[in-house]
């Protein structure tokens, strides 16, 4: 592991002194829809996302950014609203190994914490029906992979597949998925999204 980290450290301080003469601060915000599914014990349908995210790139390459999902999750005997929001590491792959070219098509990574707060209906014939309760959980690491398309120097559209692992086992609400120390549900959803840059983008 730490290994890792210092290999990490050293990349982006490499790619630091080497766009030291591009450096730009810029903010950067994001508009949200596609889809989104339930990774968890039952069977689950494939549902809306929608979502917003604030980014302010402290390097060429790198940046840190809020977001905010909604996913109204649901499968044939549950419904589940999730609000989920998250804290991110993202890395412009193109600008942190080319840093002196232009691109109109980038590639982006992340990576992050998030927590969620969620309320979950579970109807079955077998088993008694559960209140609605609001329940809370954490979610590392909120991964993402973004492709992005640079329609002028402020206006982008993206395309994102993110994967979100949360400290919960029963999203679904199933009382029989209540087990100590067991946590496999999470939340897959792919969006399309726009950028609008409040500065210029080089």
């Amino acid at each position: 592991m730490k290994k890792i980290l210092v290999v990490i450290v050293f990349v982006f301080l490499a790619g630091a002194i080497s766009a030291q003469r591009d450096l730009t601060y810029k903010w950067s915000a994001t508009a949200e829809f596609g889809l989104s599914s339930l990774d968890g014990d039952g069977d689950s349908f494939i549902k809306q996302a929608y979502g917003v995210s604030v980014e302010y790139a402290f390097l060429p390459f790198a940046g840190i950014s809020v977001d905010y999902y909604y996913f109204p999750l649901g499968g044939p005997s549950f419904t589940t609203n999730v609000n989920s929001a998250s804290v991110n590491l993202t890395v412009n792959v193109n600008r942190l190994f080319f840093s002196n070219t232009d691109y109109k098509v980038i590639l982006k990574g992340s990576i992050g914490y998030g927590i969620a707060g969620y309320t979950s209906n579970y109807i079955s014939s077998t088993t008694p029906s559960q209140a609605s309760v609001y329940n809370s959980a954490s979610s590392f690491p909120v991964l993402a992979v973004s492709v992005e398309y640079y329609l002028t120097k402020l206006l982008s559209v993206g395309a994102k597949s993110q994967f979100r692992p949360f400290n919960v086992n029963n999203l679904e609400g199933d009382p029989r998925y209540n087990l100590d120390n067991v946590y496999n549900d999470n939340i897959v959803a792919a969006t399309l999204y726009l950028r609008f840059k409040f500065s210029d983008s080089n």
